[in-house]
């Protein structure tokens, strides 16, 4: 039995060993006549063709350089390189029939790296012939195209030779030497190096663009350097005397200044066009006309600057002087108050920034009227400043009103306080009166005590409320606790009489059960001798725990009556 698992188990290995063997060869086999189709596309590709196209073009120079480079490149690939890939091919089918089939895939995978490379270079000689091929026809149409751009510019040249001025015969010039370009060019062409052809093609059409670019430039460039720019500061110059006679402070703006620079700078701009040396020129006569806008929006703004100025000061004095009569109010208010009360240090602290701000403010309109009359400011500047004093004006006006506010204050807290008090002492007179007429039996001490701190309290907050000067601070906490003691002895007194009502009202009713019941009994007297020494609450407890054994309705009812919750012993 054994040896037949033994024999089973070596026919299953060696059949597996068998057919890994086959499915390992045939991966390579496979792998193998996919790149010898690759190498076989490639030794066909017409390569040799195309290089011949070259050769039948008139080249010299780096055309012929590459032309060399790519004949010996294609040599080294037919020659050298798809030999050693067939030979390696062979190889890996050997290393796969022997089964090293690691062997041969490193094989494989080298030979696959290898012929990627060489199909780019192939790619690379086709293109660059290409190229070649269409750089020979590009340059001559582009070559017609520029020669017409030329004649172009050449003839506007004469044409407006009157208006291009001094700088004609610079154009004229430059035409000629842009010749010499044009004859670089052909030679290149002639002598078949159709790169360096392109190159000195791509050139001269730069130059073309920039001479006609200049070209049309320098006409307008003249005319705004010569008329217009000088036109315009004219205007200006007459309209900023005009707004001078008119008492606007042109002299706070340093315009003159910056016009005769511009000016001087002009007169060097002029030269440099007619030197056709056009960097940064048109630049630089942008902003030239950018200030002028400028300028002429700055006069527009000083125009209505000094209209808002012209309604807007008035409002500043007539409210300087509103501020400064209600803050003299206000002072008079607080040294009257101060007799009689002590202000709290922030509404002091508020009157005196609302003062100093008031005198600030004062000063600052004097200021403004000064620069006005002696035209040191422009009136856009004045305009700010005075929209800043109005809003200030608005909140210092607000400061004062929360300081009038807050004096106010004092006093009503003081009449309340004392109206308070007087129904304080009317309540604790009511309180006492209820506790001598009371049916309790005996009024408890802590009851006592608490009565006898009201009256304290009472005192206290009168006293408070006859200092002078008055602290009102201390007169409403001692006005408000007071009023808590009074509260406490009204709310005491008639916790303790409904009590003792509800404690006797049980009783009454636990006498009913008492001589049968001797604890019921005993109980009663501990709620009875509780009620007489005034222990009331602890009375209701002993009681209602102990009746509501035997009666637990009526218990629950008494007690829901008076609307109490008590905690049962």
């Amino acid at each position: 039995m054994a040896t037949t698992i033994v024999i089973i188990v070596l026919v299953i290995i060696i059949a597996a060993f068998v057919i890994y063997g086959a499915w390992g060869r045939r991966r390579i086999y496979r792998e193998v006549d996919r790149l010898e189709d690759a190498r076989a596309n490639m030794a066909d590709q017409p390569v040799a063709e195309e290089i011949a196209r070259v050769k039948g073009m008139t080249i010299s120079g780096e055309t012929e350089e590459k032309f060399e480079s790519w004949r010996k490149d294609w040599d080294e690939i037919v020659g050298k390189h798809l030999p050693d890939i067939e030979k390696a091919l062979y190889d890996a089918e050997e290393k796969a029939d022997k089964y090293k089939f690691s062997q041969a895939s490193e094989i494989t995978a080298a030979v696959d790296a290898q012929l990627a490379s060489i199909e780019e270079e192939i790619n690379n000689i086709f293109l660059e012939i290409e190229e070649l091929v269409h750089n020979e026809s590009d340059n001559r149409r582009g070559i017609e195209e520029s020669e017409q751009k030329y004649e172009e510019i050449k003839r506007f040249v004469s044409q407006n030779w009157h208006t291009l001025g001094s700088t004609a015969p610079l154009f004229d010039q430059h035409m000629r030497d842009l010749q010499a370009s044009f004859e670089a060019f052909y030679e290149a062409v002639e002598q078949g190096n159709q790169f360096e052809a392109k190159q000195l093609r791509q050139k001269l059409d730069e130059d073309l663009e920039r001479e006609e670019a200049s070209l049309y430039a320098v006409p307008d460039m003249l005319a705004k350097v010569r008329r217009r720019l000088p036109e315009e500061w004219k205007s200006l110059r007459a309209g900023l005397y005009e707004m001078e006679e008119q008492g606007y402070p042109m002299d706070a703006f340093a315009f003159e200044q910056r016009l005769n620079e511009n000016e001087a700078e002009a007169e060097q701009l002029q030269t440099r066009i007619e030197n056709l040396d056009l960097d940064g020129i048109a630049e630089r006569l942008t902003e030239m006309d950018a200030y002028n806008e400028e300028v002429y929006r700055i006069l527009e703004e000083e125009v209505e600057a000094r209209a808002e100025v012209e309604r807007l000061l008035p409002q500043a004095y007539e409210g300087r002087e509103q501020l400064s009569t209600r803050m003299q109010t206000l002072l008079v208010e607080k040294e009257f108050i101060e007799a009689n009360y002590r202000i709290p240090s922030e509404t002091d602290h508020l009157i005196a920034s609302s003062k100093r701000q008031v005198d600030g403010i004062r000063k600052s309109v004097l200021q403004l009227q000064e620069q006005k009359e002696n035209k040191e400011h422009s009136f856009t500047h004045i305009e700010m400043e005075l929209k800043q004093i109005l809003e200030k004006q608005g909140e210092v006006e607000s400061g004062i009103l929360e300081a009038e506010n807050q004096l106010g204050v004092l006093r009503k807290d003081e009449t309340q306080a004392m109206e308070t008090l007087e129904e304080l002492k009317r309540q604790n007179r009511i309180e006492e009166m209820r506790m001598q007429r009371t049916r309790l039996p005996k009024l408890p001490p802590i009851l006592l005590n608490e009565k006898e701190s009201a009256d304290d309290k009472i005192a206290h907050a009168a006293a408070a409320l006859s200092e002078t000067p008055l602290e009102m601070v201390q007169v409403r906490e001692t006005v408000a606790q007071a009023e808590e003691s009074v509260r406490t002895v009204s709310t005491m007194l008639r916790r303790m009489e409904e009590q003792a009502w509800m404690t006797e009202r049980i009783i009454q009713r636990g006498n009913l059960y008492r001589s049968k019941e001797a604890e019921l009994d005993q109980s009663l007297k501990e709620a009875e001798s509780a009620f007489r020494k005034g222990q009331y609450e602890h009375a209701l407890q002993v009681a209602s725990s102990s009746v509501r054994k035997m009666d637990d309705r009526f218990v629950t009812e008494v007690l829901q009556e008076s609307n109490m919750q008590l905690t049962e012993a």
